[in-house]
């Protein structure tokens, strides 16, 4: 492996390291593109997907595992193909929110893209709203709680 390869990781880990402190971050992937961190407003740090960009690229390019992106992300067990514009926490989400006490579904949702929307744990959503299965369909004009 060059010196340059070992640089850029080197260069990649101190970055993901840093994110701690800051909000927006850009960080050089092993390809040489660049990978914008940005901090969701409950505080938990997040990429957005881009065109082509797969589990495994994304992986590689913040050094966080496959498996770990998976669990941070709560996806339905069957998704395989990440959409560009989607929104990939690089973190553990939330246990509530930390700025809204509630969300009204505007829109058929449910529980896990709520979940996502908002980088609050499933599971803990769950438990807020006892009522609803994860992947039930919502209807318009439903109270989510989320703390």
């Amino acid at each position: 492996m060059s010196t340059t390869n070992n640089m850029k990781k080197i260069f990649l880990k101190l970055s993901l390291i840093a994110l701690i402190l800051a909000p927006t971050k850009i960080v050089l992937a092993d390809d040489g593109e660049t990978i914008k961190i940005k901090q969701h407003q409950n505080k938990v740090k997040f990429v957005v997907v881009q065109k082509g960009k797969t589990f495994y690229e994304l992986s590689k390019e913040t050094g966080i595992s496959m498996t770990l992106l998976r669990k941070y992300n709560e996806f339905h067990p069957k998704k395989d193909i990440l959409e560009q514009g989607e929104i990939l926490f690089i973190e553990p989400k939330k246990n509530k929110s930390k700025s809204n006490k509630q969300h009204i579904v505007n829109q058929h949702t449910t529980l896990r893209e709520i979940a996502q929307k908002e980088a609050i744990k499933l599971a803990a959503l769950m438990r807020l709203n006892p009522n609803y299965s994860p992947d039930e369909e919502l209807s318009k004009g439903v109270k989510i709680f989320l703390q």
